[in-house]
């Protein structure tokens, strides 16, 4: 049995901002295309409405000295909106950065769901700091940080194989290799339903200008490579498969240390279809296992 076998596996306590720069170093670290998505139209029958209960809503904070109020919605709707933000209502669930805002729930009746006109509606109020503040009511995807690279691959975006045949780069891989940028752009002529059919495919990582941790990120980013960019004098410990099995090889170093579940497929959907079948092997198999065996461990 190896001396390490009972080591438990630990990964360096580094805070990480997801900006710009981050993001530029996890693509240096892990050859991963994760960028910031921008540019996802709030439009009627897509996005909600923010005065929708039960229903989770994004807003913006616009850092600007002007802030052009969208008419035809009541003062009391807009009250309403502000004293949300705020974290007056305390069944109401507010995160915020320097940048988003995201709410889930609303109470019924307090705004006008009915109006369309709030979808994507713009106004200044004061903020909790007593401040005047201008918000923008956007996609609830807008600035989320996605690990991309599904979508690099020739046989995936539908874009990359026109753009190989005349010679082009990838319309996904080229913001990072060529234009060394890390926030994509949705396209004006894509209508919003194909980033709603497809945006199960990219496994999210937060918003942009979250604070996150190094032990946040996904496996396959969470890697010594990357680890090193951020904190020099990192280091990743982790144990060793003890009992092997027939055919095993040895490790890959070069490997992220966890096994991740995301495919083509959503994430989730992928590990509720693991957890029955392994539910399964577990309760067909357990008591015909030959050797003593428990859970799993060796005894």
């Amino acid at each position: 049995m190896s001396t390490s076998a009972c080591t438990p596996f630990t990964t360096p306590n580094v805070p990480i901002r997801l900006n710009e720069s981050s993001l530029r170093l996890l693509y240096q670290g892990s050859g991963r295309y994760v960028y910031s998505i921008r540019q996802l139209r709030a439009e009627v029958g897509v996005v909600a409405s923010p005065c929708s209960p039960g229903i989770g809503h994004r807003w913006m904070i616009i850092y600007s000295s002007s802030c052009p109020t969208t008419t035809g919605i009541s003062t009391d709707t807009v009250n309403a909106l502000a004293n949300v933000l705020n974290n007056v209502y305390p069944e109401v669930v507010v995160k915020r950065n320097d940048v988003y805002i995201d709410v889930i729930g609303m109470m019924s009746g307090i705004c006008d769901a009915s109006n369309t006109k709030t979808i994507g509606m713009m106004f200044a109020a004061l903020n909790y700091a007593g401040n005047t503040t201008c918000y923008k009511h956007i996609h609830p995807d807008e600035g989320n940080v996605y690990d991309f690279t599904y979508w690099t691959r020739p046989d995936t975006h539908p874009g990359n194989a026109v753009a190989s045949a005349g010679g082009r780069l990838s319309p996904i891989a080229k913001w990072a290799d060529y234009n060394n940028t890390f926030t994509i752009p949705f396209p004006s002529w894509h209508t919003m339903d194909r980033w709603e059919n497809n945006k199960g495919k990219f496994e999210l990582i937060g918003r942009f200008s979250d604070d996150l941790n190094f032990m946040d990120l996904p496996s396959m980013l969470r890697t010594q490579a990357v680890a090193n960019l951020f904190s020099p004098k990192s280091s990743i410990t982790q144990a060793v498969v003890v009992c092997g099995s027939q055919g095993e090889v040895a490790n890959n170093s070069s490997i992220p240390n966890v096994f991740s579940f995301a495919n083509g497929t959503s994430s989730a959907a992928y590990i509720h279809y693991m957890c029955r079948i392994f539910e399964h092997i577990f309760l067909t198999n357990f008591f015909h296992i030959s050797g003593p065996f428990y859970l799993g461990r060796a005894l």
